[in-house]
């Protein structure tokens, strides 16, 4: 289960950290003039050569210019596409419909697909022992969301992103039955329309979501089991009309990597 953990703790930081800042490079200052194509997400505002600078773990800098894509449809939804970032193929999709901020990585994207994943995951699977599951259970989406954000949400409100789930079967014979066990990432809406200084640079109505790995079971059942807690999480800064103003990844130990908006250019 540790090591399920860890790898769950791992994945919330390849994708939500190492892809979201490499989406969110940005600089300058101000808004764009009307006759820029712009997706119009105030936590997310990207227009075609929108340009931001960050300072990545305190000592390298990332920049580049930002692309709008054609709008695309992932699961019967449409998200916005954002190009030009090294890892993924099509660029970035999101979207910002009624408030929530969600990401969404298809696995084809990424060159990965449900089987690859299963056949990776199967020696995380021995950690279960001794109640041992089938990987054949393991359920893997085609494509991965993570909903960084639910503007019009209450501060200290909470949801959950499922990334997958498997079934264990528990119990001795005749008495068995099968537990489904959730792996996902709970995030924390910890500050609403707050001040934040980062670098020098002070930013209003910011808000900041925390991002935490979790696994545990879709039903309640009346014996106690050991389910870890994961020792990982991720805060997220977004600032209105600017985007992410600062990423800290960080376990028990410290803060791991981070990054932080030097200048920005919509």
């Amino acid at each position: 289960m540790k090591k399920i953990g860890a790898a769950l703790a791992f994945l919330l930081g390849v994708m939500s950290f190492w892809g979201c800042q490499k989406e969110l490079s940005f600089e300058g200052g101000g808004l764009p003039p009307a006759s820029r194509r712009c997706i119009d997400c105030s936590y997310l505002p990207f227009c075609d050569s929108s340009e931001f600078t960050y300072l990545v773990d305190g000592v390298d800098t990332m920049s580049g210019p930002v692309f709008i894509g054609n709008d695309t449809t992932v699961g019967g939804a449409p998200f916005s596409q954002v190009s030009a970032i090294p890892g993924f193929g099509q660029g970035l999709l999101y979207t910002c419909a009624g408030g929530d901020y969600r990401l969404a990585f298809p696995l084809a994207q990424l060159g990965l697909d449900p089987d690859s994943i299963r056949l990776l995951m199967t020696p995380l699977l021995d950690s279960l022992l001794p109640v041992p599951a089938d990987p054949g259970s393991l359920a893997i989406p085609d494509v991965l969301y993570l909903t960084i954000l639910k503007a019009n949400d209450a501060e200290g409100s909470t949801w959950l992103d499922t990334i997958t789930a498997l079934t264990i079967p528990f119990g001795t014979p005749p008495l068995v039955f099968n537990l489904r066990v959730y792996a996902g990432i709970e995030f924390t809406y910890l500050e609403k329309n707050v001040s934040r200084t980062v670098l020098g640079n002070t930013y209003s109505n910011v808000q900041h979501v925390q991002g935490k790995p979790r696994i545990g079971l879709t039903i309640a059942v009346p014996v106690s089991l050991p389910i870890p807690t994961i020792d990982g999480q991720l805060d997220f800064y977004l600032a209105k009309d600017v985007g992410v103003i600062e990423m800290e990844q960080s376990d028990s130990t410290g803060v791991q990597r981070s990054a932080k908006l030097m200048r920005y250019r919509l």
